[in-house]
């Protein structure tokens, strides 16, 4: 369940369901420490690690839509410049 579930994050062309099959990786991760007599890890597991990215990805979609609102429904491309500047 695990293998499938991380080879459909690297497959899957919507971002939205890459986050869905992470979220679900990391639920299978997490029966691996219930089975793992880990109990707190596996709680751990799902709190931090799947409620941050559920979280996170409901605030980016909502601000990406806010942009895009703001832009008149128009589609654009936001780039990061990762060169680094010597001094």
């Amino acid at each position: 369940m695990a293998l499938f579930s991380a080879l459909m994050v690297i497959t899957s062309k919507n971002p939205m369901h890459s986050v869905i099959w992470l979220i679900i990786v990391f639920f299978a991760i997490s029966g691996h420490y219930l089975l793992l007599n880990a109990q707190f890890l596996a709680i751990v597991n799902i709190i931090v690690y799947a409620g941050a990215i559920m979280v996170f990805t409901i605030a980016n979609k909502k601000s990406m839509a806010e942009i895009s609102r703001r832009c008149g429904g128009r589609k654009f491309i936001i780039s990061v410049d990762s060169s680094i500047k010597e001094s």
